[in-house]
């Protein structure tokens, strides 16, 4: 199965270079998330009609937000390719990097080893 491997920096984050939909973001491990989640720039950058998506009320770290609910075709992280997975947009810069929520976390299997972390695709 394909898999990839993180490395924490020195804050004991996983951040890592990806793309959504052919383009190049940068993303940071985030198992409190439930779904991917990305500022609008990041959605725009990649192609993301965001406004077409589902407006949802979003509890963040710095209070109520609202978000659009939508689907991104294709995610890649190293060699392993998602399709299909749910993400939400914040308008604005927040979040800094795409979050890597549950919703693609939850498709891959994750080992961690000291400063390594191995997600491996289970489907």
């Amino acid at each position: 199965p394909a898999s990839v491997t993180l490395y924490a920096d020195g804050a004991g984050h996983f951040v890592t270079d990806g793309m959504v939909n052919g383009r190049e973001l940068r993303f940071l491990v985030d198992t409190g998330a439930t779904l991917i989640a990305m500022n609008s720039g990041d959605a725009v950058y990649a192609g993301i009609d965001y406004k077409k998506g589902v407006r949802i009320p979003i509890h963040t770290a710095s209070g109520e937000e609202v978000g659009y609910r939508v689907v991104i075709n294709t995610l890649k992280l190293g060699n392993v390719i998602l399709n299909q997975v749910d993400c939400v947009v914040l308008e604005g810069g927040s979040p800094s990097m795409v979050l890597l929520g549950m919703s693609a976390l939850n498709r891959m299997e994750m080992r961690r080893d000291g400063i390594t972390m191995t997600l491996t695709k289970k489907y």
